[in-house]
């Protein structure tokens, strides 16, 4: 027994596409009959025995969402389907002005293109006309919708076959992301960390590197990260969640450490949108490399330099000035002329952190700098840092450094 659709007038395009989820999921495999029967009922014109797939992704349709939705709460979703159905439209009337086709959204913003070339035999004017209707599609979403998009072609084959055909467009796909040169199998639906995007273990190892200036631990765990959607073979798609943890990552700690995000991104269109571009392995690779080497770069800067607002970089300046002194809150507040309550607030809104991890965060590299450049007694350089007692200041440096002062000094010896 073969596939069943009911027709409803009134939910035409949602009965195409579930015809063409069938066709790509095998369930016509070997029923040319009820391929026929259905798609008189649907209305489909198209060449049963030969028909090319194009698959459309949308690189920044999240953001014309959002900019459409104007913040309208719950619209989101509404304006995103009537995007889509809009794109749907205007690609079918660009195929139907000549031959035969139509379009349906899929998942994760792409959209599958069925279109017959009636009338074209030669395979070289195959490919001339597909690369015409691809550039009109192309520049009609562009000019009228603000749409961009990357169009991905497959073979021609009999509509029988169309579940081999997309998977074969997949793998192509997977396999130009990947930059390979192959066209073996590459695994189905498979996602970095099964799709949890980054691991803790590489999101504190990051982190811990930025902070420290370390760039040669930052690239290993970025190489390490693209080492492995490499090996494993994972496409573009399994890597969406990763990249923007990535990205959220990069953008949470330049907020906590005051970097002006336009001084390690300095490309014009959204990073979110720019990143959605990106439609090679290496091309993702480099981009996040060299972005989390800015970080580290500015972040490696005076904080005065950074962008805090006045009062802060105030309290910041104080700190640094005083840090061996018994210095507190309220003496930073009388210094910079503000109420000690409010510069709290504020100074942990813009630095991440309070006053007093803030304090021990300058106090502990300045023991750790001792260490690294003298030959003092551990007394002296706990003294020298501002740390008043020995017992906090063991807990503090074990838990920032992963080991006891007197370990570290060994470890350096």
């Amino acid at each position: 027994m073969g596939p069943t659709i009911k027709k409803d007038e009134n939910n035409l395009q949602a009965l195409r596409r579930q015809f063409v989820l069938q066709l790509i999921s095998g369930e016509y495999r070997g029923k040319e009959a009820f391929i026929d029967r259905d798609m008189q009922m649907l209305s489909i014109e198209l060449d049963a025995g030969r028909v090319v797939p194009i698959l459309l992704s949308i690189r920044n349709l999240e953001e014309k969402v959002i900019y459409s939705a104007a913040g309208a709460e719950g619209g989101t979703l509404r304006d995103k389907r009537l995007i889509i159905f809009s794109v749907c439209n205007v690609l079918e009337e660009i195929i139907r002005e000549e031959f035969q086709g139509l379009a349906v959204p899929l998942e994760n913003n792409e959209i599958l293109m069925l279109l017959s070339l009636n009338g074209v035999v030669s395979e070289q004017k195959a490919g001339e006309e597909l690369r015409r209707i691809i550039n009109r599609s192309s520049f009609c979403l562009n000019k009228f919708m603000r749409l961009d998009g990357n169009f991905h072609v497959g073979r021609s084959g009999p509509l029988t076959e169309m579940q081999t055909g997309f998977q074969e467009l997949e793998n192509r796909r997977r396999n130009e992301f990947l930059d390979l040169d192959k066209t073996g199998e590459t695994e189905e639906g498979r996602e970095y960390n099964d799709g949890s995007g980054i691991r803790l273990e590489e999101e504190q190892r990051i982190t811990a590197a930025l902070r420290q200036g370390d760039a040669e631990e930052l690239k290993e765990v970025l190489e390490g990260i693209f080492r492995e959607i490499y090996e494993k073979n994972i496409g573009r798609a399994g890597c969406s969640q990763l990249f923007s943890d990535l990205l959220i990552l990069s953008l949470s700690f330049c907020k906590k450490q005051g970097i002006a995000y336009e001084k390690v991104y300095g490309h014009r269109t959204g990073i979110m949108e720019y990143v959605a571009q990106l439609e090679k392995l290496k091309e993702c690779r480099g981009f996040f490399l060299h972005l989390f080497e800015a970080v580290l770069m500015e972040n490696r800067k005076p904080e005065y330099e950074k962008d805090y607002s006045v009062p802060v970089k105030k309290v910041i300046s104080y700190i640094h000035q005083h840090y061996r002194e018994g210095i507190s809150l309220s003496d930073a507040a009388e210094n910079a002329g503000m109420n000690s309550s409010y510069l709290s607030t504020l100074f942990k809104s813009e630095v991440g952190t309070g006053f007093v991890e803030y304090l021990n965060e300058v106090r502990l590299e300045r023991a750790k700098e001792f260490m690294d450049t003298s030959d003092r007694k551990l007394k002296e350089i706990i003294d020298q840092s501002g740390f008043t007692s020995y017992p906090y200041f063991f807990s503090l440096f074990k838990k920032k450094y992963g080991m006891t002062p007197r370990e570290y000094q060994k470890s350096r010896n």
